[in-house]
């Protein structure tokens, strides 16, 4: 296969079945679901977003001045977003989790396509966050068919500089991982390292949570001391641990120095933390 940065046609091409790749990988993950993922339409003028659309703007940290775009009618992201609650268990999401779930599907095809670049471009590439611009882009966009049952379009645009900026980073061509040889799917585990670290510093709470109890009021006003309340676990159950209202993990509770601990026995899945915000 040629070197997709060579013309502007070509990279287009490619980008738009890497970024294919990318968003079905990333439904797969968080849905356990495969939902094909096909560029169907690659449109000569800008689309004109109805008011019920919603878009994110995505730039690659080494290439910050040359944005992607992600469009779609709230039919498309919200029945992907419902998609994806429904296979954590979450039946009725409220708006602004559906809202929180789809820009998440969103931020994982990115991490996916950066780490494409990367074994394309021979240098490390990287997402950034996302963000909502103040209006859509007035750029060709190129349009993608959902398969399952969603059947709805969702739309892609990039910079016309993305292609140049991409190419300055290329490696020089050598025998193996070349401009030519391009890997036919994104990595199963996209690359966040870099991005991770600028948040080592950031404080969360943690807290442990032994069980939960539900009484009536009346029950609630009789409590004083010396009052046992009765809760939904066992002593040989493990206790959750919470960051930020977010179950993470599971353990047992230990004594170290004469102080309570949690010993670590199991980090939880990605649906069960989505249940856990229930």
């Amino acid at each position: 296969m040629r070197n997709p940065f060579a013309e502007d046609s070509g990279f287009q091409d490619w980008l738009g079945a890497q970024w294919a790749d990318s968003l079905r990988l990333a439904l797969e993950n968080m849905s356990a679901t495969a939902i094909p993922v096909e560029p169907s339409v690659s449109l000569e003028s800008g689309v004109n977003p109805g008011s019920d659309w919603f878009w994110l703007q995505q730039a690659l940290t080494q290439a910050p001045h040359c944005p992607m775009w992600v469009g779609a009618p709230a039919i498309t992201w919200r029945r992907i977003a419902v998609r994806i609650l429904e296979a954590a268990g979450v039946e009725s999401g409220g708006e602004e989790e559906i809202r929180r779930t789809y820009v998440e599907v969103v931020q994982h095809s990115f991490n996916a396509l950066a780490s494409a670049l990367t074994g394309v471009l021979g240098r490390e590439v990287t997402s950034g966050p996302s963000n909502v611009p103040p209006a859509a882009p007035l750029l060709p966009w190129l349009q993608f068919t959902l398969g399952a049952d969603l059947g709805t379009p969702i739309f892609l645009a990039f910079a016309p500089t993305l292609r140049e900026s991409l190419a300055v980073l290329a490696a020089p061509p050598h025998t193996e991982g070349s401009l030519t040889q391009l890997p036919a799917t994104p990595p199963k585990a996209p690359g966040v390292a870099s991005k991770i670290e600028v948040l080592y510093e950031v404080e969360l709470p943690v807290s442990i949570s032994f069980g939960h109890a539900q009484l009536p009021l009346r029950d609630v006003l009789k409590l004083a001391t010396g009052s046992i309340v009765e809760l939904n676990r066992t002593v040989s159950e493990p206790v959750d641990i919470v960051v930020n209202n977010c179950i993470i993990a599971r353990g047992e509770v230990v004594v170290v120095d004469g102080n309570y601990g949690v010993k670590i026995l199991e980090i939880v899945n990605h649906n069960e933390r989505l249940r856990s915000l229930r």
